[in-house]
């Protein structure tokens, strides 16, 4: 799984990049017609992030960090894991000055509902969870952080920064909860996990 591998050709007739303005304006008014589509897939979703990376949190860390991330580059579909594998939906490779800190990122359709009628955390939001906390627990392993630096040719003087991963799940709409303080102080307690 070599990154550095050209799996990729120069097209010398590519389409002039369009201006910043233009470009969110356009990707805006496809993304809030994918939210306002009832039952449209994930996979509907990680295409659209694929086309539009800039939407995808997390490039710059969450420490305020000025370092763009290793490539500058949204990975989509990383596979981490020697033995047990698992592949998040995307991953950042993010960094500042001490630390490298790999963001892996879940996406779920924004039509998946976070509780239950009863105020409950549902099934679907718990096995989100519970994918985050797996690999959590695949990166505590320091064979498997060696085949990672190994896998996507990360550089030693990145290696040499501390390992610091952080996970992101998206997961439904906000308008679940934005008038529910018993809801939003739940979700608040699992923001935290």
């Amino acid at each position: 799984m070599e990154i550095l591998k050209k799996n990729y050709k120069i097209d010398n007739n590519a389409p002039k990049e369009i201006e910043w303005e233009k470009y969110y304006s356009e990707s805006m008014e496809e993304y809030n017609i994918l939210l306002q589509t009832q039952g449209e897939p994930e996979k509907t979703f990680q295409q659209f992030f694929e086309k539009n990376p800039a939407f995808m949190p997390g490039a710059l860390g969450f420490e305020f960090s000025s370092h763009y991330p290793y490539m500058d580059t949204l990975i989509s579909q990383p596979e981490i894991g020697i033995e047990i594998k698992r592949k998040p939906d995307f991953l950042w490779l993010a960094q500042n000055s001490l630390e490298f800190t790999p963001i892996f990122i879940e996406i779920e359709s924004p039509n998946k509902k976070m509780f239950t009628r009863s105020g409950l955390p549902n099934g679907e939001f718990n096995q989100a969870l519970n994918q985050i906390d797996e690999w959590r627990g695949l990166l505590n392993d320091s064979d498997v952080i060696r085949n990672f630096y190994k896998g996507f040719s990360i550089p030693s003087e990145l290696q040499s920064k501390i390992f610091k991963p952080k996970f992101i799940l998206i997961y439904g709409r906000r308008n679940e909860y934005d008038n529910n303080d018993y809801l939003r102080r739940i979700r608040s307690q699992k923001r935290k996990r």
